[in-house]
């Protein structure tokens, strides 16, 4: 994805927008990564961005994110959730392997998701234990908010603006509040997890894994609304 005018990006640099995604998305195998942050970066600049390429690859790419969640999900409502998890594994080697194929490079939330997808489902295979798959989202979400938070606050590091600075112009508080949403948000969902893993059964949370994209829509879509106001006063 590249952008021709400005918007919230620095001249000529290019915004690679997949980076946004990767805690909330390769966190929990679900939406992930890149999927949503095609609306949220649409809604933030809304018509003065012109994409370059065209809404069939954007589609083709959602498609490829989403895919290891619906295999997933598919193989457990056939067989279950071992076969399910081995499917998991196996689907998103070749979904990493394609990215790499296709930019030469895997970003280091990338190569984390991986292994921790590996990590839990061999667990889970090799002592057949159904908790270890169940469990790696509320284990990456807190890792995730454990991360941010020790960077933010013990550091003074936003690593938000770290990995996004040379690409989006904002004020200093409002990376700092997306960098706080960004904890509070990987808090919940790690909590949220944990709370339908331990209180409710395979099948339910299976589904749960579904009907729970919700949560990463929402908070994406308000983040949207965030960066587009302060985008306008930034530019004003």
């Amino acid at each position: 994805f590249k952008l021709h005018r400005p918007c919230l990006l620095q001249p000529n640099r290019p915004l690679h927008i997949e980076y946004l995604l990767y805690p909330t998305f390769y966190a929990d195998i679900s939406f992930a990564k890149n999927r949503t942050i095609h609306l949220l970066s649409t809604l933030a600049c809304s018509a003065k961005w012109k994409f370059t390429q065209t809404a069939t690859i954007a589609r083709m790419k959602l498609l490829l994110d989403f895919l290891p969640i619906a295999l997933f999900f598919g193989a457990y409502k056939l067989y279950n959730i071992y076969t399910a998890t081995g499917v998991l594994m196996a689907a998103t080697v070749l979904q990493m392997a394609y990215i790499y194929w296709t930019t030469r490079k895997l970003e280091t939330m990338q190569k984390i998701t991986l292994a921790v997808v590996l990590l839990f489902g061999a667990l889970t295979l090799a002592l057949h234990d159904e908790r270890f798959i169940k469990w790696k989202p509320t284990f990456l979400y807190a890792s995730m908010a454990i991360g941010l938070a020790i960077a933010l606050w013990v550091y003074k590091k936003n690593f938000l603006h770290l990995l996004l600075g040379q690409q989006l112009s904002l004020p200093t508080p409002v990376w700092m509040n997306l960098n706080v949403a960004w904890i509070v948000y990987c808090v919940f969902m790690s909590m949220t997890n944990g709370f339908v893993a331990n209180f409710y059964s395979t099948n339910e949370w299976v589904n749960f894994k579904l009907w729970g994209y919700i949560f990463p829509i929402i908070f994406l879509l308000a983040q949207a609304v965030y960066i587009s106001k302060h985008n306008d006063n930034h530019h004003e």
